[in-house]
């Protein structure tokens, strides 16, 4: 199931007009390799970890992944839709931008799981958070996760839980939380608990608590002890724009 989503990801992206400009420098079964005079970019199916991911290649020796998405069973028609947007999105917004080599951070457990990764799963449920997420990737060249979470995830979460009158609906959530914190490394851990969970009313708190696993409810309770407090805020970082580089040539 998952390798026929990812051909048809694949064809509707190549057949899309937005992305003329490229064309086909490799194909295989889980990996599509796509490029043009200033940029490639990769789309891979990982099979082990059942993630679609898009990368850029400024040369062989210099890569970026800009966006993961989970492709298992729980993957739909409207989240096709989704991941074909997000990509070509991604490879038209930065075309014409050189890509720098890519900055690795590695978490306790090297997960692949990044704060892009949690922000486009939760758009699965909150569709809402599309346009967001797009324009955050526009505008910074890191993804701000922390801050991104707590402004736009955390109330998108409030919301659901506040007003869903459908308990499976709730307990569905709860499962898919608990299974990303359990496969997370330990910043998107700790968006979970002190970001999205320290961040909910206690009413809202206890009828998500119920739905979670052991371990995400221990991690919960050890979180609580940081809420209220301060932590240290992301330095954003804007992507240039073509004034700003060109006034910086003068200079």
């Amino acid at each position: 199931m998952e390798k026929n989503y990812f051909s048809v990801i694949c064809d509707a992206i190549c057949q899309n007009e937005k992305i003329k400009s490229f064309s086909v420098k490799n194909k295989k079964e889980n990996c599509l390799m796509l490029s043009n005079d200033v940029i490639s970019y990769e789309i891979k199916y990982d099979n082990s970890s059942k993630q679609i991911a898009l990368s850029s290649f400024k040369d062989e020796n210099s890569s970026k992944i800009i966006s993961t998405w989970l492709l298992d069973e729980s993957f739909s028609q409207k989240d096709i839709k989704l991941v074909i947007d997000d990509f070509i999105t991604s490879m038209v917004g930065k075309e014409k931008v050189l890509v720098r080599q890519a900055k690795k951070k590695s978490d306790e457990n090297d997960s692949n799981i990044t704060g892009l990764f949690f922000a486009n799963r939760m758009a699965t449920f909150f569709p809402e958070l599309k346009e967001p997420i797009k324009q955050e990737k526009e505008q910074y060249e890191d993804f701000r996760a922390v801050k991104f979470s707590r402004e736009f995830i955390l109330p998108q979460i409030s919301n659901f839980i506040n007003s869903e009158k459908n308990t499976s609906k709730i307990n569905k959530f709860g499962k898919t939380l608990s299974e990303l914190y359990q496969n997370s490394g330990l910043s998107v851990k700790s968006i979970i608990t002190m970001v999205i969970l320290n961040g909910l009313s206690e009413e809202n708190g206890n009828k998500l608590k119920q739905c979670l696993n052991d371990e995400l409810q221990k991690s919960w309770e050890a979180a609580k002890k940081y809420k209220g407090k301060k932590v240290k805020p992301e330095k954003p970082k804007k992507k240039n724009s073509l004034l700003s580089k060109a006034l910086a040539a003068q200079q």
